[in-house]
């Protein structure tokens, strides 16, 4: 059935009175619905308020789909020089951040 998998996600976020209009504009799978933007919506008439619960739930579901983030690399440059200066303890949360450059590392101060 076409756009059930869609139909099933909407219902159990609570916002099946959102899909047929959905389904209608050629939303009828996840990975399209996971790429809709906020004009795709304001175009389709769904209320701000149910827009942001689309977007919560969207979110969940990448994050379900991403998995654990557990591919860390021990050999990333970053790694290997907090570990030199014997921080190693703080590689991983500063590489999921975006501190994934030694140029970044650099240009931090203490403020920061």
């Amino acid at each position: 059935q076409s756009g059930g998998a869609v139909v099933a996600f909407l219902r159990e976020a609570g916002l099946e009175q959102i899909a047929a209009p959905l389904l209608r504009s050629g939303f009828d799978d996840l990975d399209t619905l996971l790429a809709i933007e906020d004009a795709d919506m304001k175009d389709l008439g769904i209320p701000a308020c149910l827009v942001v619960r689309l977007r919560k739930r969207l979110q969940e579901l990448q994050r379900q789909q991403a998995g654990p983030k557990d591919d860390f690399d021990a050999n990333h440059p970053v790694a290997v020089f907090l570990a030199d200066v014997g921080l190693s303890q703080y590689a991983k949360l500063l590489i999921q951040n975006g501190f994934d450059d030694m140029d970044v590392l650099f240009d931090l101060e203490d403020p920061d």
